[in-house]
């Protein structure tokens, strides 16, 4: 299994849609095997997160695929913990919260 040290915090406020675009990402380079045992779950979790929308990896397994999604493509991340961020001002400011 993978450490996820400093990637935790920023996992714990993904949204499914962003934890399944690391996913994604992650197995542009590994096979859905070595992610399963980098999350420390079945590959056959690793099909339920991409063909079940009731599934998605839990706060844990999202900092393992930030940690190796960074590996495999960087700009990639940056680009969904932007959309992320958009998304997440976007409902603060419908609710009346604005900074």
């Amino acid at each position: 299994m993978v450490k996820t040290g400093r990637w935790h915090p920023l996992a714990e406020r993904l949204s499914r849609w962003a934890r399944i675009r690391l996913l994604k990402a992650t197995l542009r380079e590994w096979t859905p095997i070595e992610v399963a045992r980098a999350c420390g779950v079945s590959r056959q979790a690793v099909s339920n997160w991409l063909a079940k929308e009731a599934y998605h990896p839990n706060d844990r397994n999202a900092s393992v695929l930030l940690k190796l999604a960074w590996r495999v493509d960087k700009k990639r991340v940056k680009d969904i913990l932007r959309a992320e961020a958009k998304r997440y001002s976007s409902e603060l400011r419908r609710i009346g919260i604005a900074f």
